[in-house]
């Protein structure tokens, strides 16, 4: 079968060979490995690392056989910019000119947002009877007008009037919606003004599963033992954006407030970069327990990761976090690691019902702190939490379980076509 899978911003192959492939990445090697034919179209801009792969949309074949076509978009810097919208403009653009040249699909799994190039692929595909699905990861354009402020948000939604029609147009155009919770999936159908369907699903994110090689994994964990984060004390660890949707503020006033006895027995590791990275260095520079680590490839990640009491989860009550379980719970998880996070909704429900981590109140230092402190003395039962870790993983995050359920649902859309 020929399927199309179609994403802007993710990590790619060609990145590098130690990259840590993400939803659409998982769901084309797993689509790839089960025989069909799989064009995987990506971005020339990495947003990430906000690095160009290449200045022209460019064709290319994975070592498993993948083609690879990256959409040519300018530069970025910032998160919600001018510029990063004329880089989703360019994207759809050079899909519209790119796609009628290709073999055409049998289904096609499509990444929502961007907008413009969702609304590119649904009017591609509606031409020629071809099945797609959204796959909805973020609450655009409803999450762009949280970003005014609040007495000017009726104006942000007045002016995204178009990206509300076109949004709404593309979801009911597709074949299917496909979520990442529950509650994801609900937004896109009351966007279509119809009910749920034999075709929306919900697949949950899920991490890498491939595991490191001991050679890699022995040389990155002498590279934490360089920087003290040694076995012997109680290291939490994060691994992503450092970005101002994040309360790592709260995460740092609070391990000031501990005595220096605790704090010697304790580790907070950033892994990452983001708009608000120096800001926070400023703020922790008396603490070096404290640790901002830059990028680290997948197999520091991993050496990180095993020997972390715990994973950091600083992720704002803002509705679309509320309503999802973001890639970081399964990476967590999946490592065996109980989650500290202030997030209630759909993450706090599945702390409480697996018993997989501990919650304290967004920007409350003092029940942050408490925790910190319960880490630093032992009294946190850690066994019992990672237990539930485990446990949660292998009931909402096994990614081998998750994308081959996923590439199974795409492979009877597609089936019609193919015969």
């Amino acid at each position: 079968m020929k399927i199309w899978t179609i994403v802007v911003g993710e990590p790619s192959p060609v990145d590098g060979s130690d990259t840590r492939l993400l939803r659409t990445g998982l769901l084309t090697r797993c689509l790839r490995a089960r025989g069909h034919d799989v064009t995987w179209f990506n971005g020339t801009f990495d947003h990430a690392t906000k690095t160009e792969r290449f200045n022209q949309t460019t064709i290319q074949t994975d070592a498993d056989g993948t083609t690879l076509i990256f959409l040519h978009g300018r530069p970025y810097a910032g998160h919600v910019s001018l510029p990063r919208i004329a880089n989703h403009i360019d994207g759809a653009r050079a899909f519209a000119e790119i796609a009628p040249k290709l073999p055409a699909p049998d289904v096609i799994a499509c990444s929502y947002p961007t907008i413009e190039l969702a609304a590119a692929v649904a009017e591609y595909a509606r031409a020629r009877d071809i099945p797609f699905i959204l796959d909805l990861r973020d609450l655009w354009p409803d999450m762009i007008a949280e970003v005014a402020p609040k007495p000017l948000r009726w104006l942000a939604r007045l002016l995204m009037a178009p990206w509300y029609k076109s949004a709404r147009k593309s979801m009911r155009a597709a074949s299917g919606l496909v979520g990442f919770a529950g509650p994801y999936l609900d937004w896109g159908l009351k966007k279509t003004g119809r009910a749920h369907g034999p075709n929306d699903r919900v697949f949950h994110l899920a991490a890498d599963p491939q595991p490191v090689d001991a050679e890699s994994l022995n040389a990155s964990a002498a590279y934490w033992d360089a920087r003290g984060i040694a076995a012997d004390t109680v290291n939490l660890a994060f691994a992503g954006m450092i970005s101002p949707r994040h309360d790592f503020t709260t995460l740092i006033d609070a391990f000031r407030r501990l005595p220096p006895e605790k704090r010697a027995r304790l580790r907070m590791v950033f892994c990452g970069r983001g708009e608000v990275e120096d800001a926070l260095k400023f703020r922790a520079a008396d603490m070096p327990e404290i640790l901002f680590a830059g990028w680290r490839n997948r197999a520091e990640i991993a050496a990180l990761l095993a020997r972390a009491a715990a994973g950091l989860l600083p992720y704002r009550n803002t509705p679309d976090f509320l309503m999802s379980f973001p890639n970081k719970i399964g990476e967590y998880t999946g490592a065996g690691l109980p989650v500290i996070t202030p997030l209630g909704g759909e993450v706090g429900r599945l702390i409480e019902t697996e018993n997989c981590g501990i919650v304290y109140r967004e920007g409350d230092v003092e029940s942050c702190a408490q925790i910190l402190a319960a880490l630093a003395d032992g009294t946190v039962d850690l066994a019992a939490l990672r237990a539930g870790a485990r446990a949660a993983y292998s009931r909402h995050f096994d990614a081998e379980k998750i994308y081959a359920a996923y590439a199974g649902f795409l492979e009877s859309q597609g089936t019609k076509t193919a015969a």
